[in-house]
């Protein structure tokens, strides 16, 4: 057919990508981030001063890299 006598969702619909699912590494090494984080964020538990601040907010960063990597798995889009 002619482009311009196809409909728009319907192109659309010919278009979609096909859904694949999150390799093998990227579920380990997000979940494993996301761990450590959690890990780190309980560091000022033991520790106290500037040192425990710093930790449990580089663990804030990994976990939201761990969850940004797990992403499409957490919101069941995969």
């Amino acid at each position: 057919r002619r482009p311009s006598a196809i409909n728009p969702v319907e192109a659309l619909t010919e278009a979609a990508v096909e859904r694949r699912e999150l390799g093998r590494g990227r579920l380990i090494t997000g979940w494993a981030l996301v761990l450590a984080g959690f890990g780190g964020a309980l560091v000022p538990l033991f520790l106290r001063g500037d040192v425990a601040t710093a930790i449990s907010t580089m663990a804030t960063l990994v976990v939201v890299i761990g969850l940004a990597v797990v992403g499409p798995q957490v919101t069941g889009l995969v």
